[in-house]
């Protein structure tokens, strides 16, 4: 899946005004990975509501954060978080961690290969570690494989992605496209959403997953369960 790059030279106020709509800029910094997942603002914990305030964040210490998108219910949480990003993002990261574990496939450390992964939805769940890398969770085995995970992510991310085609083609639930209802075809695309293979009946269909990668993999998930009696 692509990312667009982060434009050079904006300051985080510009961001901010961006996303606040104080300040319209010709050209604002683009989304890196995910949207945002949570349909609840990190700071109040109030639901995002029908429009909420979005912010795309840049100038980070950790640069792995540029790009990456948070909402807010309003501006005023948006201001509270950009003062201090590292007062949230803590939190942020967690809260992402509980709402996409129950999507997580059954696959292997992206980084050693050959190292499988306690299952995302056992009791056994959390002696993962678990990286959030711009919105999305990634699972590894050790600690040193999470420091080679953040020297190169997106080498790992792109081994965990084909992980993730081997895994779901296997069995695949869904005979149909969950945005278009049209039979899956041989001109059908893989699309990765949330960490979940999902695909579509056309290209066009694409941007819809992309969208909403947590409502796509969710329904991949619910088919497979739906498919397996013993998954229940």
């Amino acid at each position: 899946m692509p990312h667009a790059r982060l434009l050079a030279g904006l300051s985080l106020f510009s961001v901010v005004a961006v996303g606040l709509g104080l300040a319209p800029l010709q050209d604002g910094p683009a989304r890196e990975g995910m949207p945002y997942p949570l349909s609840v603002c990190v700071v109040s914990g109030e639901p995002l509501g029908d429009d909420p305030t979005v912010v795309v964040l840049a100038g980070q210490k950790n640069e792995a954060n540029n790009g990456r998108e948070v909402k807010f219910c309003c501006g005023g949480c948006a201001g509270r978080f950009t003062k201090d990003p590292s007062a949230f993002l803590p939190k942020l990261d967690a809260e992402i961690v509980k709402a996409e574990l129950p999507l997580y496939p059954n696959v292997n450390c992206p980084v050693m290969t050959d190292e499988s992964m306690p299952s995302a939805t056992g009791p056994e769940a959390n002696e993962a570690k678990h990286v959030v890398y711009k919105n999305r969770l990634v699972r590894l085995c050790c600690s040193k494989c999470v420091r080679r995970f953040n020297r190169s992510p997106a080498k790992y991310l792109e081994t965990l992605d084909a992980m993730i085609v081997a895994e779901g083609s296997k069995n695949y639930p869904m005979s149909t496209c969950p945005v278009s209802g049209r039979p899956l075809g041989d001109g059908a695309v893989d699309v990765i959403a949330a960490n979940r293979l999902v695909r579509v009946c056309c290209k066009g269909c694409v941007g819809k997953v992309e969208g909403d990668p947590m409502k796509f993999a969710g329904l991949v998930v619910a088919a497979e369960k739906a498919s397996d009696p013993a998954a229940n």
